[in-house]
């Protein structure tokens, strides 16, 4: 996080063990759904980037 630099990574720096421990605390109960990773070390994609990686294609 601090080779990229990302501004919203601010927060995180300056509530490092709250933010650690959202992230301990925080798991997907979802079942039969397809999981995706997206790597946000990148700038943000646009809405029809995004929809893209999803594959939502139809929507735009």
């Amino acid at each position: 996080m601090l080779e990229r630099n990302n501004e919203r990574d601010r927060w995180k720096f300056d509530h490092w063990d709250e933010y650690i421990a959202s992230i301990q605390r925080s798991h997907c109960t979802w079942c039969g759904i397809p999981r995706l990773e997206y790597d946000n070390s990148e700038p943000l994609p646009t809405a029809h980037e995004l929809c893209e990686l999803l594959e939502l294609k139809r929507y735009f």
